[in-house]
């Protein structure tokens, strides 16, 4: 918890008192340099992160820092200058209905709620805003958020902004009624990880809401299954013995039910891919996409057993055959086929949990350290 009258009148809805260290969860203090701009500072691992025009801007510099700041890059490039206008019109709009049918379905209501909405576009938030009673955005791209924020303050929608990463949220434990990731979690590089952040920010009762995410067909490669019971509970009554016939896996190697959850194991991801200058697209970090439904699942129970899955009746593309971009939709492949092949296979699924106890699983944080200050300063010029 922040407390400083004249930045928090700044920031909107008491913001500062939700947020703390995304490196150490510890309090951060407010200071003010030579240069005037507003820092915040924490005591505990001596890190410092910069406000910004009343954003705060609390990114990490991790092992990972080289793909995001791919990803960074090729956002702003890829959504502002490839994709046109009425593409993302046509797109949002999609989403939205596809959204908002998510929610009639799983019956959540966010009327009452406090929301942070991870990996957040304004469109997102004009969506949301509405339906709930506050709303905290996060993203990575500093130049978007910035962009976003004077898109609300012209506005005057009632939310907040927080330039971050959704794998290390800066929040207090149990801050928010609900966390909402859209289209978001593909993003990142540490699945597990993020998910976790997104039940340690949520309230117990409150909902974690995973909505139309892509995620990559279920691997007979993929390590993580090793380490699974039998007896396992996937989902609706199948076992992950259900799971493994159907993908001709071998035999779990651990005789542990309750395995100790190791982190680094489960999130081994790819080793650099250069990006192709000429395609805005190779920068995003989706080229590194290895997330399946089930994984999704075992991330999902190593916090909650209360959840459900949704599949949307269509799903939607951009072509770009013709030379120009164009949006295009249809129904999704996926939604009549048994629920085993549905589990196993790609595509787009909306996730709806809601937390039930306290966390007590964390990832390690130890070998995390702030974006260095020059470094943020250049960013959001």
């Amino acid at each position: 918890m922040i407390i400083n009258d004249k930045l928090d009148r700044a920031l909107n809805q008491g913001l500062l008192r939700k947020i703390c260290c995304p490196i150490c969860l510890s309090t951060l203090f407010h200071t003010c340099s030579s240069d005037e701009m507003d820092h915040l500072s924490c005591r505990s691992c001596n890190s410092t992160f910069i406000v910004d025009d009343r954003l705060p801007v609390l990114l990490i510099d991790d092992e990972n820092w080289r793909k995001k700041k791919d990803e960074i890059d090729g956002e702003v490039v890829y959504n502002k200058k490839v994709i046109p206008p009425e593409v993302h019109e046509e797109r949002n709009a999609f989403v939205d209905h596809n959204t908002a049918m998510f929610l009639s379905d799983s019956r959540t209501n966010l009327s009452n709620d406090d929301v942070l909405i991870v990996g957040c576009s304004f469109a997102e938030l004009e969506f949301f805003h509405k339906q709930c009673r506050r709303v905290v955005s996060l993203d990575i791209v500093p130049s978007l958020v910035k962009d976003c924020l004077n898109a609300t303050r012209h506005r005057k929608i009632p939310a907040e902004w927080v330039c971050g990463d959704g794998e290390y949220l800066p929040f207090e434990d149990e801050t928010f009624d609900s966390v909402i990731v859209r289209q978001t979690l593909h993003h990142m590089l540490k699945y597990y990880s993020a998910i976790c952040e997104f039940f340690l920010v949520c309230k117990r009762g409150g909902n974690v809401l995973l909505i139309d995410e892509p995620y990559s067909p279920a691997s007979r490669d993929d390590l993580t299954f090793l380490q699974i019971p039998d007896h396992f509970p996937v989902y609706d009554k199948l076992e992950f013995k259900n799971i493994r016939k159907e993908l001709n896996l071998p035999r779990s190697s651990s005789s542990d039910p309750t395995p100790k959850v190791d982190f680094k194991q489960l999130e081994v991801t790819s080793s650099y891919i250069e990006p192709d200058t000429a395609n805005p697209e190779s920068f995003l970090a989706d080229k590194y996409l290895s997330f399946s439904l089930l994984n999704c699942i075992h991330a999902l129970r190593l916090h909650t057993d209360d959840f459900k899955l949704f599949w949307p009746l269509e799903t939607a593309w951009t072509d770009e055959s013709s030379g120009f971009v164009r949006f295009c939709h249809g129904p999704d492949p996926n939604y009549k086929k048994p629920l085993i092949k549905k589990l196993t296979s790609q595509g787009n699924v909306s996730v709806a949990a809601r937390k039930s106890a306290r966390t007590t699983i964390f990832r390690d944080r130890s070998s995390l350290r702030a974006l260095p200050v020059h470094m943020a300063v250049e960013m959001t010029r």
